[in-house]
């Protein structure tokens, strides 16, 4: 493109110079009242000669720009082939591109953004800065579309590793306090329940040796974990069991060690008091192909053996 720019500029100048020879070669061209015509070819001449310049250089700027995005492509390309994530060639790229932000080639949730001041990336594992490399706030992960921290969800990590640990995330699983002068390490592990290879669900939390404690997954990641609250309709505290948060006398006195839920094994099918001991007067179980079900009764009722069934009055047999 800039040769045949080239050409046009030579052209022109030859046509000019061919304008300016012919008025001394043939003077009656001027005596002729041809001064103004040829004045205006002259300016028009001129006008042809800036035009082109301008051409020209801007032709060599956008040549110049080309050249730099496709530099910036090759490092690109290379990086997409896990040729660069030495940090040392990272700093190269990033004083040729101060501006250019690269995905990590081997973990999906880390990038390489050249903007931010060199020391001032992420962490080793002996507090040393990683070089211009940053990672997404956890559960996101970097897009290589969009350049952004995204939902993981909307991201294809393809050959790029996929976390879906808190505690495997670098800003967690470094951790430096400088004021002290030294380095914790892996203080995540110890309390932040893990997901990952768990099906969608509500679980025991790991770290804590009481259930009731959980932590649900999805997607294989934790996103969320505390403690049961408490039943509003039994007016107790709740334990985990099977993916749900339970009262007491919703628990099976055969699966769980706080269970008052008796078992319908043998029994008919029916509605039934709790056990005398247990004190729920406000409360039956349901027995049905043997398996067993805790109600509460609403409000105020109470259970009444001889209908099988909640009542308001006097004449309810129930042991308080």
């Amino acid at each position: 493109m800039l040769k045949l720019l080239f050409v046009g500029v030579l052209f022109q100048v030859i046509r000019c110079q061919t304008l300016y020879e012919s008025v001394f070669i043939n003077d009656s061209f001027l005596y002729d009242g041809k001064e103004k015509e040829l004045n205006d070819l002259l300016d028009g001449c001129e006008n042809k000669l800036r035009e082109e310049s301008i051409k020209t250089k801007e032709g060599i700027r956008r040549e110049k720009e080309l050249k730099s995005k496709l530099e910036a492509s090759d490092i690109a390309v290379m990086v997409f082939q896990g040729n660069y994530f030495q940090e040392l060639e990272v700093v190269k790229i990033c004083k040729m591109y101060p501006s250019l932000i690269l995905y990590h080639p081997i973990y999906c949730q880390l990038y390489y953004n050249c903007s931010i001041p060199a020391d001032s990336g992420l962490k080793d594992d002996d507090c040393k800065p990683r070089l211009y490399l940053e990672e997404c706030p956890y559960p996101k992960l970097f897009s290589k579309e969009t350049l952004k921290c995204e939902n993981y969800t909307n991201v294809i990590c393809g050959h790029r590793i996929e976390i879906k640990w808190l505690c495997k995330y670098e800003k967690v699983r470094v951790f430096c306090d400088y004021q002290l002068g030294y380095h914790r390490g892996l203080y995540c592990y110890g309390y932040f329940p893990n997901c990952d290879g768990y099906p969608d669900g509500l679980y025991l939390n790991e770290h804590r040796g009481d259930d009731r404690y959980y932590k649900k997954c999805l997607d294989g990641r934790t996103i969320e974990y505390g403690t049961c609250p408490n039943s509003h309709t039994w007016n107790t505290i709740t334990f985990l069991h099977k993916g749900k948060c339970l009262s007491p006398y919703e628990l099976p006195v055969n699966e769980h060690k706080y269970g008052q839920l008796p078992s319908c094994k043998g029994t008919h099918d029916g509605s039934y008091q709790y056990p005398q001991e247990e004190h729920r007067c406000d409360a039956y179980f349901t027995c049905q192909n043997g398996n067993a079900k805790g109600n509460k009764c609403p409000g105020t009722q109470l259970f009444d053996v001889n209908t099988g069934s909640c009542q308001e009055g006097k004449n309810i047999d129930c042991y308080i």
